[in-house]
């Protein structure tokens, strides 16, 4: 098909581009950011040491540390979004063999085209220039669980995520105070690290975690009194990666 040659070519230029530029001025001057700072608003006066250590490894070679630093630039954790050095990263790694870089490469060539001419193939006739990508970056803590601040009918609690719970679980108390009824759902009966347990099912009808909203989520409420988990019943509707300390959710 005359659009996968498309795609082939451009994946070429762009891997075959990158050693006759200077990417230093591309963007301006990166401007640096705290892994808590999800929404850039305070910069910092130098690079934190997660972004210093990913920079420097990713320098010396390492192509896990090359499509890291790629991803920091195109999702905007730690440092100001430039899409070019993020690209620039990336090829690097893929250049080291790196396949998430290679296959991010090949996705972004063929959003170009689409973006450029009428055509496309596969999923990338859902990638018209209308479509807003979410995304949203959540830090790891010392005790290595990801938190986020979630909103639900216009009230906002912290949660954790868990991916390894099957919903969206908070205790009755947290129920009450973003005035999720609950009492007359369905009741479930679930297994936890504390054995069993019963709760009520509820649908809520949309959660937000940064600048991602999601509608019509299953969730339970408990008796037991327990933080605010961020399960698959959320999760599963979108793309997450980490990298370094920090978990980037993604929503096209």
């Amino acid at each position: 098909m005359r659009i996968r040659r498309s795609v082939r070519l451009v994946l070429f230029a762009v891997l075959t581009s990158s050693a006759g530029f200077s990417h230093a001025n591309w963007c301006g001057a990166d401007r640096y950011f705290a892994p808590h700072d999800i929404d850039n608003t305070t910069p910092l006066k130098s690079p934190h040491p997660d972004f210093r250590k990913t920079q420097r490894l990713a320098a010396g070679g390492n192509a896990e540390e090359e499509r890291n630093l790629g991803a920091y630039y195109d999702s905007g954790y730690l440092v100001s979004v430039c899409r070019e050095k993020a690209a620039y990263w990336y090829q690097k790694a893929a250049m080291h063999g790196d396949a998430i870089a290679k296959a991010w490469l090949e996705r972004h060539s063929a959003m170009e085209i689409v973006r450029n001419n009428s055509e496309c193939f596969g999923d990338t006739c859902f990638a018209s220039p209308a479509v807003v990508i979410q995304k949203t970056v959540l830090e790891r803590g010392a005790g290595g669980a990801y938190s986020a601040v979630v909103t639900i009918n216009s009230k906002t609690v912290r949660g954790i995520v868990d991916t390894g719970a099957t919903l969206v679980s908070m205790s009755a108390k947290t129920a009450a105070e973003l005035g999720v009824t609950y009492q007359s759902g369905k009741e479930l009966e679930m297994t936890t690290a504390n054995g069993k347990t019963k709760g009520r099912a509820v649908t809520l009808n949309s959660v937000t975690i940064g600048n991602i909203t999601l509608t019509d989520i299953e969730a339970v409420v408990r008796e037991a009194d327990h933080p605010l988990l961020i399960g698959m019943s959320f999760l599963s509707r979108l793309t997450i990666n980490t990298n370094g300390n920090g978990m980037i959710l993604t929503k096209p």
